[in-house]
């Protein structure tokens, strides 16, 4: 994440903008990334005797993995392909030719993002991310690869591609129901046991080899079929009140008001240039 701070700037740069004529929200965009930097550097000085020092240790060395091999993974593989398990992306992929003539700068965000974040894990050994839903190390760069449904939500699309992003809206639903709908510590723990003792499962290489690639085993197929149904956090939350049901419900919160703010900047642009 701390590599694409300087995306946006260089992108204003680049497109003929003095650093005088920048957007007052740079600064605070600038200050909310140095913020999490920072208490990060200082955890690690804290921890590890260095700031730039983690607890991957000896990991961040091993560059292993062939080019082709992580860019597929963290593309189109059954265990974590960032097409596969963000069916919203397929909908902001259908809004991007409108919204670059639109916006032609915050168009080359989210690909240029996505460029350098797939060029920067595609090499490491564990390119998936461990035991999560999806290809986690590129989250960073979703939301500004999905900045185009902004034109599907300011009616800017036909209505054929209007459609095909309600169809991706729906699997993107059931895609986010089935991540929170099993506790996937437990899920990985338990396909880590049942697989372990049965290597013809994996060919000899680690066992997570055929959660990466082999379509039976994928979480998006077999996640839902998991025995132990445990919601990750609300269900505790909700019968055990506390910090975490806070925090929550702050989330909530602001995403509502954050959804609201954005309609009606939409709703403005668009009474605007009619």
């Amino acid at each position: 994440a701390l590599v694409l701070l300087f995306l946006p700037l260089g992108l204003l740069l680049r497109a003929g903008r003095p650093l005088r004529e920048l957007p007052p929200t740079l600064g605070w965009i600038a200050a909310g990334g140095a913020a999490p930097a920072l208490l990060w550097a200082a955890y690690n000085q804290a921890r590890f005797g260095s700031p730039v020092a983690t607890g991957y240790a000896e990991e961040l060395s091993r560059w292993t993995t062939p080019w082709p091999e992580g860019l597929a993974g963290l593309l189109i593989s059954p265990g974590r392909g960032l097409l596969i398990y963000c069916p919203l992306l397929a909908g902001a992929l259908i809004c991007l030719p409108t919204f670059r003539r639109q916006r032609p700068i915050l168009a080359l965000l989210g690909p240029m993002g996505l460029a350098i974040l797939l060029a920067l894990y595609s090499r490491w050994w564990a390119w998936e991310g461990g035991w999560c839903w999806g290809p986690r190390f590129l989250v960073p760069a979703l939301p500004w690869l999905l900045l185009p449904l902004v034109s599907f939500f300011s009616g800017a699309l036909s209505r054929w591609r209007a459609r095909a992003v309600q169809l991706s809206l729906a699997l993107a639903a059931v895609s986010s129901a089935l991540s929170v709908s099993v506790n996937p510590h437990d899920y990985y723990q338990w396909m880590k046991r049942w697989m372990q003792p049965r290597p013809e499962l994996w060919g000899g290489e680690h066992w997570f080899h055929a959660l990466r690639w082999d379509w039976s085993y994928a979480p998006i197929l077999t996640w839902w079929t998991f025995p132990t149904r445990e919601t990750l956090l609300l269900a505790h939350a909700i019968t055990r009140p506390g910090v975490v049901l806070g925090l929550l419900l702050a989330a909530l919160i602001l995403t509502l008001m954050s959804a609201i703010r954005l309609y009606r900047i939409i709703s403005r642009s668009g009474a605007g240039s009619a």
